[in-house]
Order: structure tokens, then sequence, then C-alpha cells
């Protein structure tokens, strides 16, 4: 008679282990193969048990952390390939300008599209405050994706200890106030035309290009990520129909000597 592979559940894990009784079993399963006689039923290791299925499901890449809430996080993945499925537009810094202010036309993304659908379109800021009060486009709303760690207690302290064991004093975590500023701006239209923007822009693209050719590029397999990429994603679960990305972010913004202030 044909040997079955037993496998025993850990009671503190959704995974499973192979005991050494376990793998004696399996060597008698492979000699059995080895003959020619197939075993009558074999039970793969390592399967999620369906209350784990059911809790990664439930999750939707949100990332737990030892701390409360306002420290958990959703994968970059998960933004990525939502985002990508979305089939998000990013726009050029002078596309961005153009839409906010009127000022020139810029083909599908034009002055006149955006008075068209609620005014002219927002820019949206979501670098921290400090960063924002030192420099900004013009005419752009801060919202911050996260803030500076908040409150004197346990948890608190526990994270700016973290931080700066990496060399970083001004430790952060998400702003809970994120959606209500970005209603504020457009006047509570969810479908208003938002322009997201953060330091560097971040990209979907997955592709480069070398002396005219494009390639699969290793190092962008799921893009590059960024703070105005992640907050659009906050935005479209919220609710939010009309988003733009500022490719370049605030960087390329000032490089090509767009409006700013203060």
């Amino acid at each position: 008679m044909a040997s079955t592979l037993r496998v025993t559940t850990c009671p503190l894990s959704s995974s499973a282990f192979v005991t050494r009784n376990d793998l004696r079993s399996h060597a008698t399963v492979a000699g059995a193969m080895g003959r020619g006689r197939t075993p009558a039923a074999v039970v793969p290791a390592f399967t999620k048990q369906p209350r784990a299925q059911a809790a990664d499901k439930a999750k939707k890449g949100r990332v737990d952390t030892l701390f409360d809430g306002s420290f958990e996080y959703t994968s970059w993945y998960v933004v990525f390939n939502e985002l990508t499925a979305l089939g998000l537009r990013s726009v050029s810094p002078e596309e961005a300008a153009a839409m906010a202010y009127g000022t020139t036309e810029a083909g599908e993304g034009s002055a006149a599209s955006g008075r068209a659908e609620g005014g002219l379109a927002v820019l949206l800021d979501v670098r921290e405050a400090g960063d924002y009060e030192a420099v900004h486009a013009r005419g752009a709303v801060s919202a911050p994706l996260f803030r500076l760690i908040q409150g004197d207690g346990l948890t608190a302290w526990a994270r700016r200890a973290g931080y700066a064991a990496m060399g970083d004093f001004r430790g952060t975590e998400r702003n809970p106030d994120l959606l209500a500023q970005a209603l504020a701006a457009v006047g509570g239209d969810r479908t208003r035309r938002v322009i997201v923007m953060c330091g560097r822009g971040g990209t979907l693209q997955n592709v480069s290009m070398r002396k005219g050719m494009e390639f699969r590029d290793p190092d962008k397999r799921f893009g590059i990520q960024s703070r105005s990429l992640k907050a659009c994603y906050e935005l479209h679960v919220a609710g939010f129909t009309n988003l733009l990305h500022v490719d370049g972010g605030l960087n390329l913004w000032l490089h090509k000597q767009l409006p700013s202030e203060p």
C-alpha cells in the first residue's frame, strides 16, 4: 500500500510544517513513485488555511505594524497594480500648470477642460507641512500624506526612537486628515480634477529607453514608488474620480522655473 504524506498544522501560524515522521513517510512515497507506483494522495505542504486566506483578502494589501493604525500602510505592490489598472495618467509640470492656471492649452489636459469640470484643476501638494511652507507650486493646497509623529505616549516615543536609530530625527506617521484636507481643497466635489504632486513624482512605468529602443527595466519592475502616487491611491479609494499625477514632482516643477511661492 502506498504511503501518504501527513502534514501537521502549527496552531500559531497559518503555514504548515513537516515532522520527522512525515519526512520518513515522504521518502516512502518517493520510493513508491520511483518504482512506478502512484501514491493514493499527497497533501501539499505550506498551503494556507481558509481562515488565513480570508484574513489576507480582508486586509486588501494593508500592512500591519507593531503600533496602532496611524502607522499602518498599503503595500506598494497593491498600490502599483491598482493605479495601473485604473490607468492613472501622469502629466508634465507644464501640463499641470496649464490646467491649474488656465494660461495655455495642453492637449487633452487643457485649461478649458479643467474649467469645464468644476473650475480650474486643484494642485494638491502631499509633502510634509514644513516642506510645503518652505516652497511650493503657486496656488497649491497642502494635504500631507505624512506628518511629524504626534503625542508623548509610549508608542509615539518608540516610533521616534526607531527613526532616530536610522539617523532620522524627524520621524513621521500617517496624516489622518489627508482626506478631509483634500475634500476641503475641492469644496467637497470628488469629481473635480485634482493634480497630485510630491517632491520627486515617482512613476508607474516599468520600461526604460536606450538608444531609441524600449526595454523592460528590472529596477522598475513595479515602477518607482512615491508619496504622490500613494496619495493618488488613497484618494481613489476614497472616491475621487478625476486624478492626475505630476511627473517629476516639485523638483522638476522648479527646474522648469514654473510659478512657486513663497
